[in-house]
């Protein structure tokens, strides 16, 4: 009876213990044999009490062994800072807009048909004009190119794209101009390889473009056998759909290597914060993130302390720009997903699409954007997503 009572009062000192403090303590095989059987009473107690509570009925049997496999530690949570917000890309009706065609002349349209030459003009109002020629015939041809008078010239080929795909892209904003004309001509010649020879060389070692006057300029073949013509287009600037602050805005549509992409909407960091964070929906079409950056006002007071040590801004602006950005600046890293993949090198994009991008598939997503250098009072940024337009 001794025994039992000094078992029974041992058992009421010992403190209930979480389930994983349990199964450390069984673990500890320097126990000595009465802590452990009073431990080994208190899970017995613990597993019959979570039995009752899932089955909702009283066992009155022996306790269920104990699971001894460690619980699984549960994955972070996904946190999205406070204070940050969201603004979607405001497009209307016809903000989606590409190239507008001004002139389209070949030698296959029954009123060129045979021609030897061919020039024509058109009425462009910005800076988003093209002109795109072709010359589908032998390699041994050649396409002699004019555009408001400077020349140009390409080899032929058989199997050349009649097609007249644009070959400029389309950039963030297109800005504007006034009127103005813009001249287009296009002729076959078949130049010598002595003329060949020597514009090449004239070119290699010529910064002017002037080996046309020092070679002259071959002459055209008549009723030439080839397809050849030109297009003149142009991209007319359209309305701003997304701001992100000054000098930071976006046109609904932009190309890049042909692709297309859409503004959809842009993510802003909470001011002073050192963290981004949004999750990416789903969607049918894959997704451009671009990271925007800009530097605040408090890059100011950062930099005060150093100013009679910094380079002087008009004799060194390079030097005080590098200094000052060691000093006050920032460096932001982009994850997908706890990952970044950067964008091929082929696609290059250019840092008007962000500092930082990366493609996001049709999946949901986790994003975080982190200032990894620097004080985030130094620094504003934000995110941008475009979605890719299926031709």
């Amino acid at each position: 009876m001794a025994d039992y009572r000094q078992l029974l009062e041992l058992t009421e000192q010992v403190p209930l213990p979480v389930f994983d403090d349990i199964i450390n303590l069984q673990t500890r095989r320097s126990r000595r044999a009465r802590a452990a059987l009073a431990v080994t009473t208190v899970v017995a107690v613990v597993v019959t009490v979570g039995a009752l509570a899932i089955s909702g009925e009283v066992d009155r049997g022996q306790p269920p062994p104990v699971d001894r496999t460690p619980t699984p530690t549960p994955s972070p949570t996904f946190e999205v800072p406070a204070g940050q917000r969201s603004l979607r890309a405001d497009i209307g009706p016809g903000d989606v807009h590409g190239f507008d065609v001004l002139a389209t002349l070949t030698n296959s349209q029954p009123e060129h048909r045979g021609a030897t030459y061919l020039e024509g003009s058109a009425t462009v109002h910005t800076e988003g004009i093209h002109v795109s020629f072709y010359c589908r015939g032998s390699s041994n041809l050649w396409l002699m190119t004019q555009r408001n008078g400077g020349w140009g010239f390409s080899q032929c080929s058989p199997d050349a794209d009649t097609s007249f795909a644009p070959v400029e892209d389309i950039y963030q904003t297109t800005p504007r101009h006034l009127p103005e004309t813009l001249s287009a001509a296009a002729y076959v010649s078949s130049p010598s390889p002595d003329w060949l020879t020597g514009y090449d060389a004239c070119e290699r070692h010529t910064a002017s473009n002037d080996c046309f006057v020092r070679w002259g300029v071959p002459q055209p073949i008549a009723d030439p056998p080839a397809e050849f013509g030109f297009r003149i287009y142009e991209h007319r600037s359209q309305r701003r759909v997304l701001k992100l602050w000054n000098g930071a805005e976006f046109e609904a549509l932009s190309t890049s290597r042909g692709r297309a992409w859409v503004v959809d909407r842009a993510e802003f960091a909470a001011p002073r914060s050192d963290r981004l964070a949004f999750v990416l929906p789903a969607a049918k079409s894959r997704r451009l993130l671009g990271v925007f950056t800009r530097p605040t006002q408090h890059v100011d007071t950062c930099l005060k302390p150093y100013q009679d040590v910094l380079p002087d801004w008009g004799s060194h602006r390079a030097e005080h720009e590098a200094e000052a950005d060691r000093l006050c600046g920032n460096d932001v890293r982009l994850l997908v997903d706890g990952q970044y993949i950067a964008p091929p090198a082929s696609d290059d994009f250019g840092t008007d699409w962000g500092q930082a991008l990366m493609y996001a598939s049709p999946g949901e997503h986790h994003v975080v954007v982190t200032v990894t250098r620097g004080d985030p009072r130094n620094i504003r940024y934000a995110v941008v997503i475009r979605t890719e337009k299926r031709p």
